[in-house]
């Protein structure tokens, strides 16, 4: 059995590395491909508005048992600050992941993660708390 964790470095990798010819086509094939190696098999892509839209991410919506829903948002990279830079700033949020959270909040979603493929944050939309990056 292949380790899971060397197919998500190589795909991240991959993603990086073609970051010059990619499109919005390729930005959501390595999203669901990625989403597909950490287990979530069924991903559900939505429209989002606002947010979402300003910083060309693409957006979807995972659903984990019950009523607990995730809003899973890939942009490109460059587009988020470094987490460190940002709590070191003792902030949970740039200007990217509060734009998104905002937005996961205005339908309902309970947390948010956001990630270029390299950096990642992952909030409770709720409380605006930064649980992980």
């Amino acid at each position: 059995m292949r380790d899971a964790s060397v197919d998500i470095t190589t795909l991240c990798e991959s993603w990086w590395g073609r970051l010059a010819d990619s499109s919005k086509l390729e930005q959501h094939r390595y999203a669901e491909e990625l989403l597909h190696l950490l287990g979530w098999d069924q991903p559900i892509p939505f429209s989002p508005k606002g947010g979402a839209a300003a910083v060309s991410a693409a957006p979807y919506l995972l659903r984990a048992g019950g009523q607990t829903a995730v809003a899973a948002f890939f942009v490109m990279p460059g587009t988020l600050e470094p987490p460190a830079a940002v709590v070191e700033r003792g902030l949970d949020f740039c200007a990217a992941t509060r734009a998104l959270v905002n937005e996961a909040r205005s339908v309902n979603m309970n947390y948010v993660l956001v990630s270029d493929l390299y950096r990642s944050y992952l909030y409770d939309a709720r409380t605006d708390e930064l649980l992980l990056h």
